[in-house]
This record gives C-alpha cells, structure tokens and sequence, in this order.
C-alpha cells in the first residue's frame, strides 16, 4: 500500500517537473505580450530564429505530453473522473515553479540572449 502511495506521488512529481521543464523552455510566466509579438516578428525575418524557435515548441510540447501522462499514471483507479482536477493543480504548480526558478535556470541551457530570454 505505500509503495502505492509512493509510486503515485513520485508520477506527481515528475509531471511538475517536466511541465516546469516546459515552460521554462517556452518562456511562459516572464515573457510580456509585447516581447512574444517582437520575437514572432522577428522569426518572420529570420530563418534560424523561426527555426529555433519551432524547435523550443516541440521540446516543450514533449514536456507537457509527458506531464500530462504522467499525471494520468499517478491516478488510482477510483480517481480517474477527477483528472482534470488533477493536471490543472499540476499545470499552476509548473507555473510557480517557472515564475520562481525559470530566470535562473535559462541562462543555464542556454536559452538566453544576455539578460532576456529569446
């Protein structure tokens, strides 16, 4: 029974984790409406930057699908009408933790152009 439990916690987990992983890759909880339109305009004029940036939303699109099983996975079999429920608190959860950790991390993958991300 608690290796169940364990189990279950630990698809958890790693659901928020790779749904962080997405987000931070895609630059969602800083990115201003303004800077999303500048580098879309930007993608139009360059070939590698839309390139690049087709490429960021597949990774992250990966992330998310595999948060998304994951949070399917760590359902017991009694609970799978509140799934929903379930990825949504996932879903906000990655969101603080990109809004808390994704500055730092980006820089690190190198997914930055000096201070902003691309």
């Amino acid at each position: 029974m608690a290796a169940g439990i364990l189990d279950q916690f630990s698809h958890l987990v790693g659901a928020i984790l790779c749904a962080s992983a997405g987000l931070i890759i895609w630059d969602i909880g800083s990115r201003s409406p303004a800077h999303v339109l500048d580098d879309a305009i930007t993608g139009v004029r360059s070939p590698r930057s839309l390139i690049r940036g087709i490429v960021r939303f597949f990774i992250g699109l990966i992330f998310l699908s595999v948060s998304i099983a994951l949070v399917f996975l760590s359902l017991p079999e009694n609970e799978y009408d509140r799934y929903t429920t379930y990825q949504i608190v996932a879903f906000v959860t990655a969101l603080a933790v990109e809004l808390l950790i994704g500055n730092d991390v980006r820089p690190l993958l190198g997914l930055c152009k000096g201070t902003r991300g691309v």
